[in-house]
């Protein structure tokens, strides 16, 4: 059951993370995006997993098996909004990232409107249904 949980907190934080958020062409958004239901990505996530132990000739799942439907989850994300959620994840410095101011101030308000992040004075934290998620995920 606990693999259950993991990787639908995973699926929950994927599905939002990868939903497009529309803009206009001076970029700003044109209505709230709308992410796709969890379901059938939790479904394949369960199957990967399961996958992953059978080729290594186990009944059981591991965490190595864990590790790769992370891994193929977070793939799904876009890059910027990936390398972002899991800086903060990580707890790493966001200048470290590398990323143009743009990009990473794009990425943030798209995390921060798909419910992933919150602003603070001191710049995006990941907002606490986001924390709740990364705990079950076992992130």
């Amino acid at each position: 059951m606990d693999l259950q949980r993991q990787v639908a907190a995973l699926t929950e934080i994927v599905v939002k993370a990868r939903t497009h958020v529309p803009r206009n062409s001076h970029k700003e958004m044109i209505y709230l995006p709308e992410p796709e239901g969890a379901t059938r990505l939790a479904q394949q996530l369960c199957q990967l997993v399961k996958g992953s132990a059978r080729i290594g000739q186990r009944f059981d799942v591991n965490d190595e098996d864990l590790a790769v439907a992370r891994r193929a989850a977070f793939d799904c994300i876009p890059t910027p909004r990936r390398r972002i959620l899991t800086a903060m994840i990580d707890d790493d410095d966001m200048d470290s990232l590398n990323l143009p101011r743009t990009t990473r101030k794009y990425a943030c308000e798209d995390l921060e409107a798909l419910g992933l992040l919150t602003e603070r004075t001191s710049g995006y934290v990941l907002s606490k249904s986001t924390r709740s998620l990364v705990e079950a995920a076992q992130l």
